[in-house]
């Protein structure tokens, strides 16, 4: 990172301050992964002053101060969120600037240089915060970046945009759209009914140390992460190919051709011995698929873990891309307003909540798992001086993880994927992939 100099560092409270309370978590945010969501947004020309950036911050933590609290650890394994108060840490805001001009990075490719998004927790220390860190780079061009860091146990995607662009509103001097966070929506009934829930499972406890026995450091292997840009037409084609194996009884969703496509190819490039049993694990946004459903301007976290699962790695690059599209759309639709309520009280249930995790794993291991962004509203935040020209996710060092991002301009989908490297050259030279995009 020798192209970035940290200029200042500052930490940003609600202007407003509510009353200190304590708000457990809902019993689907504490089963999100426990580490940090991040994306960057790029502007070819940024805020004359950043002061007033982090004013309108301030007003805008006003309804949504959650982000500056911090998370303590309750004996069953839960979450309670410490918000409100002169006490609370508040979000960390960093003023940096680069040597580089938005040219150098080469945006348009998939990538970007490192350093513009710092993680929130060294150690995943929840309790000493910040819950928020969000990084302002200048450009030598003029051109300028936001880089967010935040826990995924607080918000979730759909969240996060909502209360971004309720900031970026703000800061314009627009109205902004209305944010809420009733946690209790998402309580489950450790009582209630509920029924078998594959998407998860509960690990065992972690044996005590040996004291005699000296702790094996983890070696990260190398990986890569790889951007597929699909355009509207070859979006066309893939869903008509699709369907048209399947005929007018079964009809699947872009999502759902686009992610078939990927998980076959991964699997192919991994090499995954036939006989070996292969899931697909996926996010689904749960707020409409509630009876009735969570506002929409709700803002945390209420992304549901979906599950694709009973073949094998043969059985799954054998099958024609309609039926495997086939196949997640079924696991989609079974996300109805019982399963996620079912699921609910599964969790609450669960005598120490640290120990659930997800019930496929993808990295290092044969499963893959899929997020769609898509309908996220990244390009419109507009703080006053424009939308972004580029949204994206950091370089991941990750193994089996697909997410899908609208494209800058509208006319169709880009694909990030993080593969181990020997993973990645393979999926890069996939003949059926690159005949089909």
């Amino acid at each position: 990172m020798d192209h970035l100099t940290i200029l200042s560092t500052i930490r940003v409270c609600a202007a407003q301050l509510q009353a200190e309370r304590q708000t457990r978590l809902s019993d689907n945010d504490v089963v999100l992964p426990r580490g940090h969501m991040k994306c960057i947004l790029f502007w070819t020309a940024g805020p004359a002053d950043l002061a007033l950036l982090w004013s309108s911050l301030a007003s805008a933590l006003s309804s949504f101060d959650d982000l500056t609290g911090t998370l303590q650890a309750s004996p069953d394994g839960h979450y309670t969120l410490h918000a409100g108060g002169s006490g609370a840490p508040g979000v960390e805001c960093i003023e940096a600037e680069s040597t580089l001009r938005l040219a150098d990075c080469k945006l348009e490719c998939g990538s970007q240089p490192d350093g513009l998004c710092r993680d929130v927790w060294a150690a995943k220390d929840y309790a000493a915060g910040p819950l928020m860190r969000v990084q302002a780079t200048r450009f030598a061009c003029g051109g300028f970046s936001l880089g967010f860091a935040l826990s995924h146990n607080v918000t979730d995607g759909w969240g996060f945009f909502r209360w971004l662009n309720h900031w970026a509103q703000t800061a314009a001097g627009r109205e902004p759209h209305a944010v809420s966070c009733d946690r209790s929506l998402l309580y489950g009934r450790p009582d209630g009914p509920h029924g078998h829930h594959p998407e998860y499972k509960v690990n065992a406890p972690a044996p005590p140390p040996d004291p005699s026995k000296a702790p094996v450091a983890f070696a990260m292997p190398e990986t890569q992460q790889m951007t597929f840009k699909l355009t509207r037409s070859m979006l066309d084609a893939l869903k008509a190919e699709a369907q048209g194996h399947l005929g007018g009884d079964r009809t699947v969703s872009t999502n759902d051709v686009v992610t078939a496509l990927f998980w076959r190819a991964v699997t192919r490039a991994r090499g995954t011995p036939g006989e070996t049993p292969i899931k697909l694990g996926f996010a689904v946004n749960g707020r409409r698929r509630f009876t009735p459903p969570v506002p929409d301007s709700y803002v945390g976290a209420a992304t549901f873990y979906g599950l694709c699962d009973g073949v094998t790695a043969s059985e799954l690059v054998g099958m024609p891309l309609g039926e495997v599209a086939w196949q997640v759309r079924c696991a989609v639709n079974r996300m109805d307003d019982e399963h996620l309520r079912s699921a609910l009280n599964w969790v609450s249930a669960q005598a120490n909540k640290s120990l659930i995790a997800p019930g496929f794993n993808c990295f290092l291991a044969p499963d893959f798992s899929a997020s769609s962004w898509v309908t996220f509203p990244m390009y419109d935040v507009d703080f006053g001086f424009g939308k972004p020209t580029y949204a994206t996710v950091p370089n991941a060092k990750w193994d089996g993880f697909m997410v899908a991002l609208p494209s800058r301009l509208g006319d169709g989908v880009e694909v990030l994927i993080s593969l181990k490297t020997e993973h990645a050259t393979e999926l890069l030279k996939d003949s059926v992939l690159a005949q089909a995009i």
